[in-house]
């Protein structure tokens, strides 16, 4: 007997048209990497070697910052 594989939908904030994943631009690196320090309440410590800065917006607003 096969095994049917079920397709999987997306959750609803990955099918969200008005969410938008971006990497940072170099004159965002600055801006980047001060945020933690001043927004995140445990230490953030600092990234070792290259990083991937990445920003999430919805409708043009920054929601979160990935490293």
């Amino acid at each position: 007997m096969k095994a049917s594989i079920a397709s999987k939908q997306p959750a609803d904030s990955a099918s969200n048209p008005a969410l938008r994943v971006r990497t940072a631009r170099k004159d965002e690196h600055r801006w980047f990497d001060t945020l933690p320090d001043q927004q995140h309440p445990l230490d953030a410590g600092r990234p070792v070697g290259d990083c991937l800065r990445q920003i999430v917006e919805e409708t043009g607003q920054v929601v979160a910052l990935l490293n």
